[in-house]
């Protein structure tokens, strides 16, 4: 088959595709790393593309997945569906009490861990929101109204994590 500009850009677009995919990059991330033995390990999966991210992780390392916390946006499960696996939805991108709810499953579950395994975490955009724990004298609406100041603003999301 002959090269041409637009076969090659869609080539070019189709590999970036495939490099941002969660299933994808996560799959050849662990089977590059060390994760080749058989010991077991515990799954955390926050963000947007957490479900798809577990999806990957799942691939490579099958039944070793002892446990895991998946947290992600509304109706971004994907179908995710392991019975291993705590599933959580939660808000975005203004966090609420479904957040809150998810910051307390988050350090339940990291409690849960036994000390000396392999926790494997795997974070994307949106833990920000999805995923909150309030300091003492903070409420739920002082965040909220935070959050929808900044997102206002114009501000970058990465300045706004700052």
């Amino acid at each position: 088959m002959q090269s041409t500009p637009r076969r090659d850009l869609l080539a070019i677009f189709q590999a970036a595709l495939r490099r941002v995919n969660g299933v994808e990059a996560v799959r050849q991330e662990l089977v590059r790393d060390k994760y080749q033995d058989s010991s077991p390990v515990y799954l955390i999966a926050i963000g947007k593309a957490a479900a798809a991210m577990t999806e990957g992780a799942l691939e490579v390392l099958g039944n070793r997945v002892v446990s895991g916390l998946v947290i992600t946006k509304h109706g971004h499960l994907d179908g995710l569906n392991d019975e291993r696996l705590q599933l959580i939805e939660a808000d975005h991108p203004v966090p609420g009490t479904s957040s809150l709810a998810a910051g307390q499953e988050l350090i339940d579950f990291c409690q849960s861990v036994p000390s000396g395994v392999r926790l494997l975490v795997l974070v994307s955009g949106g833990a920000s929101s999805l995923v909150e724990v309030l300091p003492s004298g903070f409420s739920l609406q002082d965040l909220e109204s935070l959050t929808r100041i900044l997102l206002g603003s114009g501000l970058d999301i990465s300045a706004i994590n700052r």
